[in-house]
Formats: C-alpha cells, sequence, structure tokens
C-alpha cells in the first residue's frame, strides 16, 4: 500500500512538474506560481481521500538554482537531521518513525535527474484502525532535481498542503494562503541560503580574521538563528506558557535548560509579539540594519552609532551577513559586542541578535 502510495504520488508530482498553463498561473505579487484547483480536480484522482471540507488548500511552485550538485542535494535532503539547518524558518522537529527501504543503489531518474516525493500517510488503514486527520496533510509534494554544466542544480519545487486553518493566528492566515509562509518559494529560498553559505563558508576570505574563525562565527551564527526559531515556534522544546493579563497580546513562555552547554543554564524565558506596519519590508529591514539607526530601536544601544567590527557577507545577497558590532562612548568601544546574523530573500526577511560580553 505505501509503495502504490508512493508511485501514485511520483507521478502526479512529475506531471505538475512539467506542466504549465492551465494547471499554473502566476501568483499576484509575481513571486510564484499557484496551483489552479479546478484543473487539479478534474485531472487527478485524490490519492489520500477527500479534502474535509473545513479545510484549506495551499498549492504553489518556484523555480530556482542551488549551488551545488544532485547528489550532494539530495543525500543532505535524505537526511532529517540536516533540516533543521537548511530550513530553520520551517522546520522546528523532525523525528523518523520507521524507514521502509534503505533504498537498492542510486534511485534517481535519467540524465542526472534526481526525484523526491513526500505524501501524507494519515489516512491509511492497517487493519481495523485508522490513522486521524487532524490539523494539515501533505499531498504529493517535492522537489525535481537536475544537475547543470556550472557545478549548480536546477530544482523545481513544489508544495501542495491541506490545512484546518482555525488553528492558524488570524494575521497569519493571508501569509499562509498565498504561500508566503510555507509555500514553494519558502522552501526554494531557504534551501538556496543554506548552500550559497555552505559555498562562502569555504572560499570566501575576510582578512579581519582567519579562516577558522570565519568558519566559527558562520556556525554560530547559524546556531543562534537555529535557537531563535525554536523559541518562537516552541516545537523543539518543553515551553510552558505563562499566563498574562488581560488585553495583552504578546505571548510568553519559559523553560528549564538542564544540560545543553549551548544554552544558559537555568529558567529560559521567550517573549514574542506580531505586529502589522503600514511599510515596505524592504525598507523596514533597511532601518533595522542600518547601524547609525540602531539606537532608535534598540534599547541596548543607546550609546550612540553602532560599528562593524566584523563583517562576513553569507552569499551573493548583500543584505545576508553575519556581523560584529560595537557601541561607541565617547570616542571609545565599550565592553558590549552585539553579534548579528542577517538574511533577505523573496519571501522575506529576518534579523537575529545576541549579546557578547569581550571583557570575558
Amino acid at each position: 500500500m505505501l509503495l502504490n502510495l508512493t508511485l501514485n504520488g511520483l507521478n502526479e508530482l512529475l506531471k505538475l512538474a512539467m506542466s504549465d498553463e492551465p494547471f499554473w498561473v502566476r501568483s499576484l505579487d509575481g513571486g510564484g506560481e499557484i496551483l489552479n484547483m479546478e484543473e487539479h480536480a478534474r485531472s487527478f484522482i485524490p490519492i489520500i481521500g477527500i479534502k474535509p471540507s473545513h479545510f484549506t488548500t495551499e498549492a504553489t511552485r518556484s523555480f530556482g538554482t542551488v549551488a551545488g550538485n544532485s547528489l550532494t542535494l539530495v543525500e543532505m535532503l535524505m537526511n532529517e537531521s540536516q533540516w533543521v539547518d537548511m530550513f530553520p524558518c520551517i522546520i522546528g522537529k523532525v523525528n523518523t518513525f520507521d524507514v521502509i527501504s534503505t533504498g537498492i543503489g542510486e534511485s534517481k531518474s535519467t540524465c542526472g535527474t534526481w526525484i523526491i516525493v513526500d505524501v501524507s500517510v494519515h489516512t491509511i488503514k492497517e487493519g481495523s484502525q485508522q490513522y486521524k486527520i487532524e490539523k494539515c496533510r501533505r499531498l504529493p509534494s517535492g522537489c525535481i532535481i537536475q544537475d547543470m554544466s556550472n557545478g549548480y542544480s536546477k530544482i523545481i519545487w513544489i508544495e501542495h498542503v491541506e490545512y484546518d486553518e482555525i488553528f492558524v493566528h488570524h494575521l497569519y492566515r493571508p501569509l499562509i494562503r498565498t504561500g508566503l509562509g510555507f509555500g514553494a518559494q519558502r522552501w526554494m529560498s531557504s534551501l538556496q541560503k543554506h548552500f550559497e553559505f555552505l559555498r562562502v563558508m569555504t572560499s570566501f576570505v575576510d582578512y579581519t580574521v582567519d579562516s577558522k574563525g570565519e568558519t566559527s562565527m558562520g556556525i554560530l551564527a547559524q546556531h543562534m538563528t537555529r535557537n531563535f526559531c525554536a523559541g518562537i515556534c516552541a516545537t523543539s522544546n518543553k515551553w510552558k506558557a505563562i499566563q498574562i493579563e488581560k488585553g495583552q497580546d504578546a505571548n510568553l513562555m519559559m523553560r528549564k535548560n538542564i544540560s545543553d552547554l549551548g544554552e544558559p543554564i537555568g529558567v529560559i524565558l521567550s517573549a514574542t509579539k506580531t505586529i502589522q506596519l503600514p511599510i515596505k519590508p524592504q525598507y523596514l529591514f533597511e532601518f533595522f540594519t542600518n547601524k547609525n539607526m540602531r539606537s532608535q530601536w534598540d534599547i541596548l544601544s543607546y550609546s550612540g552609532p553602532m560599528k562593524n567590527i566584523i563583517h562576513i557577507i553569507k552569499g551573493q545577497n548583500l543584505e545576508s551577513s553575519v556581523s560584529l558590532l560595537c557601541a561607541h562612548v565617547d570616542n571609545q568601544l565599550n565592553n558590549m559586542l552585539i553579534f548579528q546574523d542577517t538574511c533577505m530573500d523573496a519571501t522575506g526577511s529576518l534579523l537575529v541578535y545576541a549579546i557578547v560580553d569581550s571583557s570575558k
């Protein structure tokens, strides 16, 4: 049964990947493609059952290139332990329940092309039992990877999911519906950033720091951003909600760290708040990353403009970087340093920072 489900999902993914109109239409923002659900319903038989009436559908497609050969990409995508590093803003936690087959030799298509397909198995019956659909399910999704002559890989990524929108906060519903939250372009952009980061870490030279220090800073920035994302989604850690006064829309949580040396030992607090601003994301990101404007929003930078001690560009996009900042106090540098990781792509931007005490 699982083999049939896989083969049916593979055939559907291939057909969707190779089709254009009327299956796919350009999104209103021009950043990707959206599946024509009426055309899909006429052309495919549901392989995991009829969609629940209260579920919402999100289906998108994206094309792109990644700085790596197809075999390297496939090996990393098939290694679930690396998913959180490749998709830190999408995946919070990964568990492997069972390995049905490890494969025989190299399971790839012709002409250096690999196909990876994912599909939910919630509706598969085993004896008298049936898995229950609760919040979401994944229809045939995945990617087609093909080698290019320049060492890069061409990728077609498709995401097709159905979910119960009642579990999505009303502020995020428009983002999820259009695919900006978990759509194909989001997965593609995250994958591109990760492989560009790996390429830069092995080739870029900053004369203010040796290669080992540069690599260590890159790994530290990756770890910091991963912890930041884990703190927001609360999937990979056992967080406990803290009750706050009525009328407060912030989300407060706490957890205890007993043995992880990568974090402070003891109680860890997390506070999150979502707001909407009448300004383009690009302008807001430029405001936050402008070291001369930092004192207007960061209470830790009240002393004035910041100075870049170390600045490492993580890829072709200049907005994606790792920085070590310090504050000016009476023309002298104080002991407080700010370690910062930033990135930006078509689906959004991210700024994560932490305080470093240079006196220790």
